[in-house]
């Protein structure tokens, strides 16, 4: 691009030099960089530059990148082939990653494996060529400097941070694919009647590197579980004032909608200053819900302090809060609270008369009885039909002709 005052650039220079020449100093293969000028538009650029010297147009593409590209290709075909085989093998696996619900998993052997392995190896599977292919499966992240574990598998938060729990054949599956670490087996206890099933486990858990994982944190992730968790029951609103609640149109079908592609959780990063206020903020730019629609839980305990902060909480690192999504409410205060809603007495208004607009004048012609005469009006005759003034004398209404009887 010409600038004042400072001289152009050779058509050979840094600016320009990559759109005609490849990094081996060949012809490129992008042709849409590139044009081919006349003879005489050459010499000219010539005579302003003296040593730039253009490629001819008999030159040839550059061989290497252009094997380069064919091996790309093949090399993308591989990488997809080899996704779509893992996909076969352990399509059960994948598609309970893919859900985000691992926790119906049937059976009685599982294994643990690190949420971070998990997600990149679905990423993976579903984005062969954009997204790079999981390392080996290292289980170091659960375990704490003492050779115990720092995640509990009957902890839901755990499960939804740093571990997932999987058959014991995938776990075999995958360790014959990748590299496999330290093996974490567990087992699933038949459920009890008064409660759900529980993990067992032969490596012991470290209370303290467990506590001190979740609690020594500059930021961290917090799950939020849209409609997770029942709230505790609230009061009903008093019926005082009227209500008026914002119909569900299609904002809020678009939510509805938002919410069922991105799933029933979302993870945000947090820090210890983070307020609920924030936290709202957030999921309003996430899922497009508005923080006046907004009710957060932790622990079924309502965060209603807008000001209060997750150290203040004391949540955790990987801790869960339920989200409850309500309509907007309007409230409107009434001056006349005590009133009964009694419904309102008839009243005759315009019926019988013209402005009424009764199908029935020209049916029927009855005058209704009228008014007694009040003081003053001694000398005119109100119809009964139309209610114009006759004279006291009249014999029949002047504008509707009916008769006086």
């Amino acid at each position: 691009m010409h600038v004042e005052s400072e001289f152009d650039p050779a058509p050979d220079s840094e600016d320009f030099a990559s759109d005609v020449l490849c990094e081996h100093g060949n012809l490129s293969i992008n042709t849409l960089s590139r044009r081919r000028i006349s003879a005489e538009a050459a010499e000219l650029l010539q005579n302003l530059y003296p040593f730039w010297r253009p490629p001819p147009t008999s030159s040839e593409l550059c061989p290497i990148c252009d094997a380069n590209i064919h091996i790309s290709k093949e090399n993308r075909r591989e990488v997809r082939k080899q996704a779509e085989d893992e996909t076969a093998i352990l399509k059960d696996l994948y598609d309970a990653l893919l859900s985000g619900n691992t926790s119906t998993t049937e059976g009685i052997s599982f294994a643990l494996i690190p949420m971070t392995f998990a997600k990149a190896w679905r990423r993976w599977l579903t984005r062969p060529t954009e997204c790079a292919r999981p390392g080996d499966l290292d289980t170091t992240s659960l375990f704490c400097e003492h050779g115990l574990l720092v995640v509990d598998p009957n902890c839901t938060a755990d499960l939804e941070s740093s571990a997932v729990v999987i058959k014991r054949d995938h776990w075999d599956v995958l360790n014959a694919i990748y590299v496999g670490g330290r093996l974490i087996a567990v087992e699933k206890e038949p459920q009890a009647e008064d409660g759900p099933s529980k993990y067992i486990h032969e490596i012991l858990i470290c209370a303290e590197c467990r506590f001190k994982q979740k609690t020594d944190w500059t930021t961290a992730e917090i799950t939020i579980r849209i409609g997770g968790s029942k709230p505790p029951t609230q009061e009903k609103p008093s019926k005082k004032g009227l209500k008026t609640y914002a119909k569900a149109g299609a904002r809020q079908s678009n939510r509805l909608r938002q919410i069922k592609e991105l799933g029933e959780k979302r993870r945000l990063t947090v820090s210890k200053s983070t307020t609920v206020k924030e936290l709202k903020i957030m999921i309003q730019e996430e899922l497009n819900i508005p923080t006046i629609c907004q009710r957060l839980f932790h622990h079924s305990k309502e965060l209603d302090d807008n000001f209060a902060t997750v150290e203040l909480l004391t949540i955790f690192a990987g801790d869960i809060l339920d989200l409850k999504q309500e309509n907007e409410v309007l409230e409107i205060d009434s001056d006349t609270d005590t009133r009964e809603n009694r419904p309102r007495d008839e009243e005759r208004g315009f019926g019988g008369t013209l402005l009424g607009g009764s199908s029935n004048r020209n049916l029927d012609r009855t005058p209704s009885s009228p008014p007694p005469p009040s003081e003053g009006t001694a000398r005119e005759k109100s119809c009964g039909a139309c209610t114009f003034a006759n004279d006291a004398d009249a014999l029949s209404c002047t504008i509707c002709d009916t008769p006086f009887t």
